[in-house]
C-alpha cells in the first residue's frame, strides 16, 4: 500500500470500521511504517457509516458511547502522528447525529461523507432526470447546509455513487456515464472538497470491473474495457494527468441569465494545451451547438453519446446531441510570434 501511494503521488484515507481496535499506540505505529516505506497518509476516518447503528456494533451501541471512543482515539493518533488529520463520519440524512457531532468532545479537522444517489428501482425519464439533479442540487445544498453546522471544517468525499437494485445496475449504464462526469464536475467546484473517491472504482465486487455492456457477463475481467464508464474514467485520468489548472464557464441562454444544469462546461488548462469538457443534460431532442466557438481548433475530441441516440458518432460532430458529453482538447497558440 505504501508502494503503491509513493508510485501515484497519491494520499490516503485509512478507514478504521473497528473503533475498538487497534489501539492508538498500533494504529500510530502502522502509520509511521506508511510514511517510513514512502506512502502519504493524510487523514484517518474514524469508523464507516457509524451514524447507523448497525455500524457502531453491540460494543457502541449508543452515539455518547462512540463520541467518547472517537474522541480519545483522535487525541491519541494526532499526539503521536504529527500533521495527521482526523475526519468524522457526517450522515447526508440524520442531522440529530451531526448535530451532535459537532457539540461532541472530539478534536477533528474534517467531515467525512459518503454521497450516493438513490434512484428507484424502476428505470424512468423521471429518474435519470433525478440522477443528473444530484450532483447539481441536492450536493452543493447539503454541503452548504453542512458548512453552516460546521464552520470551516473541510469535506473528504471517500464514498460516492449511485446505489440502486440491483447493486450499481446504472453504473452499467449511460446514465451513469453521465451521473460521473456531472458529480466530479459539481465536486471539483467545491473549493473545501479536499477528495472525492468514486467507490465503485474499488469494489472488486459490484464495482468498476462491472462496468460491462452486458450487466450479466461473467467474464468482466475480459470486458471491462467495453464500457462506457471504464473509457471515461480512462480519459479523465488521462486530463488530471496533462492538465495543471482547472475552472467551471458559466453558460447563458438566450435571454442572457445563467441557463439551469442542462448545460455544464469544465475547463482545463496547462502551459501548452487547453481543453473543454461539455456536458449536454438535457433529456429531450436538444442537441447543443458550438455557436461561439471555434471547434475546428479542438483537433481531439472525445464523445460518449446515448447508444439509442440516432447520431451515428463520428470523428467529428457538429452539436452535442441530448445525454452527451464531449471532451474537446486543443493545443494552445503561440502568441509570441
Amino acid at each position: 500500500m505504501a508502494a503503491w501511494s509513493a508510485a501515484n503521488d497519491t494520499s490516503l484515507t485509512l478507514v478504521l470500521n473497528s473503533m475498538l481496535e487497534p489501539s492508538a499506540d498500533k494504529l500510530a505505529k502502522f502509520v509511521k511504517t506508511m510514511l517510513k516505506n514512502g506512502g502519504k497518509v493524510e487523514m484517518v476516518e474514524m469508523g464507516n457509516e457509524v451514524y447507523h447503528e448497525g455500524q457502531r456494533g453491540k460494543l457502541l451501541p449508543k452515539p455518547k458511547d462512540y463520541f467518547k471512543v472517537a474522541s480519545k482515539l483522535a487525541a491519541g493518533l494526532k499526539k503521536r502522528v504529527t500533521g495527521l488529520k482526523v475526519g468524522l463520519p457526517f450522515s447526508t440524512e440524520n442531522w440529530a447525529w451531526n448535530k451532535s457531532l459537532t457539540q461532541a468532545d472530539i478534536d477533528y479537522d474534517g467531515i467525512i461523507l459518503h454521497l450516493y444517489a438513490y434512484p428507484s428501482s424502476i428505470a424512468s425519464t423521471e429518474d435519470d432526470q433525478y440522477l443528473l439533479e444530484y450532483p447539481h442540487k441536492f450536493v452543493p445544498e447539503l454541503l452548504k447546509r453542512l458548512r453552516e453546522l460546521a464552520p470551516r471544517k473541510p469535506f473528504w468525499i471517500t464514498e460516492w455513487g449511485i446505489l440502486d437494485r440491483p447493486l450499481y445496475r446504472r453504473n452499467n449504464s449511460h446514465i451513469g456515464t453521465l451521473f460521473s462526469a456531472n458529480m466530479l464536475i459539481s465536486l471539483m467546484r467545491e473549493s473545501d472538497v479536499q477528495a472525492a473517491c468514486f467507490h465503485s472504482l474499488f469494489d472488486p465486487n459490484f464495482g468498476l470491473f462491472r462496468f460491462l455492456l452486458d450487466a450479466t457477463a461473467d467474464m468482466f475481467y475480459d470486458n471491462r474495457k467495453l464500457s462506457q464508464q471504464y473509457m471515461f474514467w480512462v480519459k479523465m485520468r488521462e486530463i488530471f494527468n496533462n492538465y495543471e489548472e482547472t475552472s467551471s464557464l458559466q453558460v447563458l441562454g438566450p435571454d442572457g441569465k445563467p441557463a439551469g444544469p442542462e448545460v455544464q462546461i469544465q475547463a482545463f488548462r496547462s502551459q501548452k494545451r487547453q481543453a473543454l469538457i461539455i456536458i449536454n443534460n438535457s433529456i429531450v431532442s436538444n442537441t447543443l451547438s458550438f455557436e461561439g466557438l471555434d471547434i475546428k481548433k479542438f483537433t481531439n475530441q472525445t464523445f460518449f453519446i446515448d447508444p439509442s441516440s440516432p447520431i451515428k458518432l463520428t470523428s467529428f460532430l457538429k452539436t452535442i446531441p441530448p445525454h452527451s458529453i464531449a471532451i474537446l482538447e486543443r493545443m494552445k497558440e503561440d502568441r509570441t510570434n
